[in-house]
């Protein structure tokens, strides 16, 4: 037996503009979310350039230092090799990351 009858349908109601407030929001007006990816793809344009210019430049730094240390036959040569490699990778491949989380 309920003591408080007005509880039920108050929690169903609650449950019933809970499950449809996303249908009654709508969203955002599709001129906003167009403006935002095409201000989005205009950064990711942006940040592929930069990305191959940082990587053009950490390859020429880093080759400059590789053969400095093969010049001094270092033994810690390899090591210098794959870290400036796998910079220059990163550099160039993190564009195409931005452009995948921003799809």
């Amino acid at each position: 037996m309920l003591t408080r009858p007005w509880i039920f349908p108050l929690v169903l109601l609650s449950l019933l503009l809970l499950t449809c407030s996303d249908v009654w929001a709508g969203g955002a007006p599709p001129t906003a979310v167009a403006k935002a990816t095409y201000q989005i793809s205009g950064a990711y344009k942006a940040m592929k350039i930069l990305g191959r210019t940082v990587a053009m430049i950490c390859a020429m730094i880093g080759s400059v230092k590789v053969y400095n240390k093969f010049q001094m036959a270092d033994p810690d040569m390899y090591r210098s090799i794959f870290a400036w490699i796998f910079a220059c990778l990163f550099c160039l491949y993190f564009p195409y990351f931005f452009d995948l989380l921003f799809r």
